[in-house]
């Protein structure tokens, strides 16, 4: 199954591929390295990551999201290097270890952007990358999915608690039951939950 990574902010997903320097697939399902908001690539000299972009849920508007290519550098501090653009959907944006474009940011207005990084760095001396014990591990190694997937059963269990809530007040006759319908309705649109 290949390795997705997804913005549920954004409502994205990218799909990454690594070429090699004469533009041949040498890894259609490459897995990188969460850090904070960034995921890593650790690839070779002279390949690169091409990046597609994609609308997650097509049911839903299609957002402003803008894409903007910067340079990392070896502390993933970052130098602007384009004005940035929103035509993102169905587009694919490539990143080099080399150059000017080491990586590409997508985001939308005021949202935490998701990042795509081809680091200068030697990955295997980065103690905040690779780290044999939790307490010295700065880094997150889940994917956005896994991430995401997990902010969602939380905020599924949250909602279950606040619909508890309301049924409470309806049996100690606070709200009437059109009312707590209304609420529900709204509170908790997924009937699965």
């Amino acid at each position: 199954m290949p390795f997705k990574q997804y913005s549920l902010m954004n409502n994205q997903i990218y799909d990454c591929k690594e070429y090699n320097k004469f533009g041949n697939i040498v890894n259609s399902n490459p897995s990188p390295v969460k850090y904070q908001n960034m995921f890593l690539f650790d690839i070779p000299d002279g390949n690169f990551i091409e990046i597609l972009s994609r609308q997650k849920d097509v049911t839903k508007p299609n957002l402003n999201v803008w894409k903007k290519y910067v340079q990392m550098d070896e502390n993933l501090n970052c130098k602007w290097n384009d004005s940035g653009s929103n035509v993102v959907q169905y587009n694919t944006f490539r990143i080099y270890k080399t150059g000017g474009k080491n990586a590409i940011i997508f985001s939308i207005h005021r949202e935490i952007p998701c990042i795509f990084v081809v680091p200068q760095i030697d990955f295997s001396a980065k103690h905040w990358v690779f780290s044999d014990t939790e307490e010295n591990c700065m880094c997150s190694t889940m994917t956005i999915a896994e991430d995401e997937n997990q902010l969602e059963i939380f905020h599924a269990k949250k909602m279950r608690e606040v619909h508890e809530e309301f049924k409470k007040c309806y049996k100690k006759d606070e709200i009437s039951l059109d009312t707590l319908q209304i609420i529900l309705r709204i509170i908790m649109p997924t009937p699965n939950w």
